[in-house]
């Protein structure tokens, strides 16, 4: 495929079903100095169907894409110099980030809990740090950028309903899109 692209640049089509897929095309396209078209498409199905009878060249799923990336990453990868850094660097700066790691996760179910509760639903904080943490995990390895959300509300949802822990999990995830928002202005305004 890449030298395919190198050839014809622009004739291979690559599907972008939502933005995720998008940004991974476009960080393909400049790692390997390719030019793909994209071609936007409403969700997997319709796109698999296209890329099954040929009419496109490239679906991207997310294990794959991260897969090839880190393939990509490590070609030149130092392991010597890698593990001169792994030995040297102290013990206290791997608990250090750990403990600011969690506390960034703790904080997130925090909020998460506080929009449960103003929605009515008496969800403990044992529970939401428990379902956040499961969330997260599943969310590394299902192929879309809402995994872990999916996670979460079929988890919860099963004793509290699926309907409001859907919604719940939406104003989270609105919550901190506006927040980063926010901190994206903020770093921008610094930096002029």
């Amino acid at each position: 495929m890449t030298a395919s692209s190198k050839k014809n640049p622009g004739e291979a089509k690559f599907v972008n079903q939502n933005a995720a897929a998008y940004v991974t095309g476009v960080l393909m396209q400049q790692m390997t100095d390719t030019k793909v078209t994209f071609i936007p498409y409403r969700g997997a199905g319709p796109a698999m169907t296209d890329l099954i009878s040929g009419q496109v060249d490239l679906l991207v799923v997310q294990g794959a894409v991260t897969v090839a990336l880190l393939m990509l990453l490590f070609r030149g990868f130092d392991w010597h110099s890698f593990a001169g850094v792994y030995a040297r660097l102290p013990l206290s700066a791997y608990v250090v980030s750990f403990a600011v790691v969690l506390a960034g996760q703790l904080l997130y179910a925090w909020r998460w809990c506080v929009v449960l509760r103003t929605g009515g639903l008496p969800v403990s904080y044992r529970v939401v740090v428990q379902q956040s943490l499961i969330g997260m995990f599943v969310g590394n390895f299902l192929p879309s950028a809402v995994g872990g959300d999916v996670a979460k509300v079929y988890l919860l949802g099963r004793t509290h309903g699926y309907g409001p822990i859907s919604a719940t999990v939406i104003l989270d995830r609105l919550l901190g899109f506006g927040i980063l928002a926010v901190l994206a202005a903020m770093a921008l305004v610094i930096e002029s």
